[in-house]
């Protein structure tokens, strides 16, 4: 009868084990990939500090740096979008855009943008045809 041969991988120390936040992605990621701090700032164009920051609270992460995040992690550590709203919100986020930005990219109030993606209210058809434009979406996408 053949041995059974099999290999116990010890976990990595300090990985976290609930990614409720992006800084606990990134941490696990860099973690994985065997990355410094200093290295993953530099990849993520941060300081070694903000990094920090990130991994231990998740604080003030300005929405220019989500493209980079997204790159790096591989995928997008957001909640699924399944609604309008989420979409929309999703799509910012990886243009890097505040919502402020957002709005005056939309020509609507900050609100409008706050109320579309928290389904609070639904855009026009006319704001829709810009989206999809904007994000280089087929016609209809969002």
């Amino acid at each position: 009868m053949p041995a059974l041969e099999f290999t116990l991988e010890r976990p990595i120390c300090g990985v976290p084990k609930k990614l409720s936040r992006i800084g606990n992605h990134l941490r696990k990621k860099r973690l994985e990939l065997k990355l410094t701090q200093d290295e993953l700032a530099e990849i993520l164009k941060v300081t070694s500090q903000t990094l920090r920051n990130w991994e231990k609270e998740d604080r003030n992460i300005a929405p220019k740096h989500y493209p980079n995040i997204m790159n790096f992690l591989g995928y997008c550590p957001w909640e699924s979008f399944t609604t309008l709203g989420n979409k929309i919100s999703l799509f910012r986020k990886y243009r890097g855009l505040n919502q402020k930005e957002f709005a005056k990219i939309m020509a609507v109030p900050p609100v409008t943008i706050y109320r579309w993606e928290n389904d609070k209210k639904k855009p026009q058809k006319r704001n829709l045809i810009l989206m999809n434009e904007f994000f280089n979406y087929e016609k209809d996408y969002l």
